[in-house]
């Protein structure tokens, strides 16, 4: 009985692979990439146009155009970030409108497994972590935070992907950050 039910297991996951390997492989023109086809076949459509942006080796902003938050750079020190050390994250952002409140939906990936979806207080992080505070007014922000990385993460590739939103819903912007411990 066990046997049976772990064939009937591979079966089902190798004609659900099949199944979506072939949805991957439809005729696009050559303009999609990887990742604008996962999205294609897990249904994640986007809405309107985002910024691929690369910030730095690790970490993309994919802000709409029309988020409330332009980021112009972010530096890690170091720059590849390791087991039980203090990571130090330094960025710069416009403000195009002012944002009185704001919270941040973070989802930690270990390679397709979920670890973490939480929603996190912006503004109670920034008054814990940095010298600003909400309001942040319109303008240009820089920031400095310091994070310990826990030293009993498993070995693998991590991805973490925050949407940060101002209390009415619109969102201020999307970072992907992609990382290998």
């Amino acid at each position: 009985m066990y046997i049976r039910s772990v064939f009937v297991l591979f079966l089902f996951l190798s004609i659900s692979t099949a199944a979506i390997w072939n949805q991957a492989n439809e005729p696009d023109n050559g303009n999609l990439g990887m990742w604008e086809k996962t999205q294609r076949i897990f249904g994640k459509v986007r809405k309107q146009e985002e910024k691929k942006k690369p910030l730095n080796e690790i970490i993309t902003d994919y802000s709409d155009e029309d988020d409330l938050m332009d980021i112009h750079w972010v530096n890690l020190d170091p720059e590849q970030p390791a087991r039980s050390i203090n990571l130090t994250v330094t960025a710069e952002a416009y403000i195009k409108e002012r944002i009185e409140h704001a919270s941040a939906n973070v989802i930690v990936k270990y390679g397709w497994i979920r670890l973490v979806n939480r929603d996190y207080d912006l503004c109670q992080l920034l008054e814990e972590n940095s010298n600003l505070r909400c309001p942040l007014d319109p303008g240009t922000h820089n920031l400095s935070v310091v994070a310990q990385i826990p030293g009993l993460i498993p070995p693998g590739w991590f991805t973490i992907e925050a949407v940060a939103k101002r209390n009415d819903d619109v969102q201020i912007g999307k970072v992907i950050a992609v990382v290998s411990f």
